[in-house]
């Protein structure tokens, strides 16, 4: 295809120590190739971020086209476990990345009690912004204060600068991810226009597939 491919490994273990700041330098390193010496995308490119997820191409295509038709700095994906097989109970689609994921009132994306940090309310996504929830149970781009959920579509332009990067909690900040810091950040490197991170809802067209670590791309 004439594609330059880069492929690279790394000792170092997330699950062992600290976890966001090994997540943070791990996710730099995936984006050497674009921000280090020699990058060959300029400010007006954008990258598309995948993990944890077997990509579909017209699902990342969507993305593309979506955050250039919205003019937003960055989209996302949305992910879902696959339905309860039999016999269990069936249960539908369910969002699954809470724990990155907030709406335009900093909110988790559906309520879990503290008291049970029960999933009951899973199905009812932007419960507490009646506009947000309106926009998504109508299959349309929405507008969040972070996401990822495995799939991003960004600007490289404030990471080819140095302007924004991965990284872990400053002091005085909140424990968070390192994606959700990114989404943070964003929002803070551009007031005007009115900076744009969106949730794409789109699904009907989901195939699920079993993950499998030895899968090859």
């Amino acid at each position: 295809m004439g594609v330059d491919y880069f492929l690279s490994s790394s000792t170092l273990d997330p699950s062992k120590g600290l976890r966001i700041r090994k997540l943070a330098r791990l996710r730099r390193m995936v984006m050497e190739p674009v921000t280090g010496p020699g990058g060959r995308i300029g400010g007006e490119g954008v990258v598309v971020f995948l993990n944890d997820v077997a990509a579909c191409g017209e699902d990342v295509l969507e993305l593309v086209m979506q955050r250039e038709a919205q003019e937003a700095d960055m989209v996302c994906a949305m992910d879902w476990t696959p339905p309860s097989p039999p016999p269990s109970f069936p249960l539908p689609p369910t969002f699954y990345d809470v724990w990155i994921s907030r709406s335009l009132l900093g909110s988790l994306l559906f309520h879990i009690p503290p008291a049970t940090t029960s999933w009951a309310h899973s199905q009812t996504l932007f419960p507490d912004h009646p506009p947000s929830h309106s926009r998504f149970t109508s299959g349309l781009p929405t507008q969040v204060f972070s996401c990822w959920n495995g799939a991003a579509v960004f600007l490289a332009s404030p990471l080819v600068k140095g302007q924004v990067a991965f990284r872990w909690p400053r002091v005085g900040e909140c424990y968070q991810g390192e994606v959700q810091l990114l989404c943070k950040d964003l929002i803070e490197w551009q007031r005007e226009p009115p900076e744009k991170v969106l949730c794409v809802p789109e699904f009907s067209e989901q195939r699920w597939l079993p993950w499998n670590e030895s899968m090859e791309y």
